[in-house]
């Protein structure tokens, strides 16, 4: 017989020569450690579980509010292009029955002068832009774009363009040609399919943002977007 096994059956013979009282002991030593590791495993396992829970619900709640701000700003760049969409309807309507009265004035972006109608138009675009801009934070610029020769006489492009620091500055400008934001998706694709179109986030100047384009339709065609 081996050492080892010679001193195991000594150690379990010398265990069975305690007193009862000592094995009852030892017994409910062990019983308690085996309990204790079973409470720890399953606090433990609870403790994860409410852990995850509690973190996916903050994460959950933390996205659940940026998708609210975010819909409240896609809905107010709705309203607003609501605004410019019936207003320009009216005036198309206008046009239609009373043609130019042949008055012109200077414009307030462009080095020519607009028919009476139109220049009252490009104030009340440029009007609502810089509100907007201005009592907004979410709102980084806006803008009309018209279709070529879909505006005036005078101006074959013509676009009016407001940002942050344009509004602050009392400033409006042009966002350029028609051959520089005809092709963009940011445009075509709200006029191309006469639906309002939605841009994939892109950072601009260090901010993330989205552009959203709404048609401008007036008797089924294309007259421009608004941008913002």
């Amino acid at each position: 017989m081996k050492k080892n096994e010679q001193k195991g059956k000594s150690k379990l013979q010398a265990f069975r020569d305690r007193k009862i009282s000592y094995k009852i002991s030892v017994a409910t030593g062990v019983l308690l450690v085996i309990c204790l590791t079973v409470m720890i495993a399953i606090s433990a396992s609870l403790a994860a579980a409410t852990l995850n829970k509690t973190v996916y619900s903050e994460f959950e709640g933390v996205a659940l509010q940026n998708g609210i701000k975010v819909q409240s700003v896609l809905d107010d760049a709705a309203a607003t292009a609501k605004i410019f969409q019936d207003y320009m309807v009216k005036q198309y309507e206008k046009y239609d029955e009373e043609g130019y009265s042949g008055v012109t004035e200077q414009s307030d972006v462009y080095d020519v002068k607009l028919q009476e109608m139109n220049k009252e138009i490009e104030d009340f675009i440029i009007s609502v832009a810089r509100t907007k801009v201005e009592s907004s934070d979410e709102f980084a610029g806006i803008g009309v774009f018209f279709e070529p020769d879909a505006f005036d006489p005078g101006i074959k492009d013509y676009t009016v363009y407001i940002n942050e620091e344009d509004a602050a500055n009392g400033k409006v400008q042009s966002y350029g040609e028609y051959d520089s934001y005809g092709s963009e998706d940011y445009y075509k694709d709200a006029a191309t399919s006469q639906k309002e179109s939605f841009t994939d986030p892109y950072e601009d100047q260090g901010v993330k943002m989205i552009s959203a384009s709404f048609p401008i339709v007036y008797d089924g065609k294309t007259q421009g977007d608004y941008f913002g």
